[in-house]
């Protein structure tokens, strides 16, 4: 099997986690130029996906953000470094979304993989909310 190169590594996880990724409880609308994920159960949703351009990425920012007060939501802009326009990310800063710590999507190729990477953990892995628990 071919491996996929970073581009249509991309347009694979926007196909399928971005444009069209059903959860239950979340109402998917896709509108020409975005894609929404609307909360059924709680105010807080997500524009999970645009395809704007620099000619109507303002408007189309300024319509989202008008469609979400008139449902009485909030919502995040996810946004990724691929998005279109190039300068997305400022104009949303420009819009008075809050830009928050970058993501990061990391890819493995499954082909040549290291064997100790398959075995099974041998180690004692939990989640640790309490800060105390932590020895340095």
């Amino acid at each position: 099997m071919k491996s996929l190169s970073p581009e249509e590594l991309r347009a694979l996880y926007d196909h399928d986690q971005r444009i069209n990724f059903e959860e239950p409880g979340i109402r998917r609308e896709v509108t020409p130029y975005t894609v929404r994920q609307i909360n059924e159960n709680d105010p807080e949703s997500f524009l999970i996906y645009s395809k704007l351009t620099p000619e109507n990425a303002d408007q189309i920012i300024d319509d989202e953000i008008a469609y979400f007060q008139r449902i009485g939501h909030s919502f995040e802009w996810k946004y990724y470094s691929h998005d279109a326009p190039p300068d997305l990310i400022e104009r949303l800063r420009q819009h008075g979304f809050e830009i928050g710590d970058p993501e990061t999507i990391l890819v493995l190729d499954m082909q040549g993989l290291s064997g100790i990477l398959t075995q099974p953990v041998k180690h004692d892995i939990r989640r640790i909310t309490d800060p105390s628990l932590v020895k340095p």
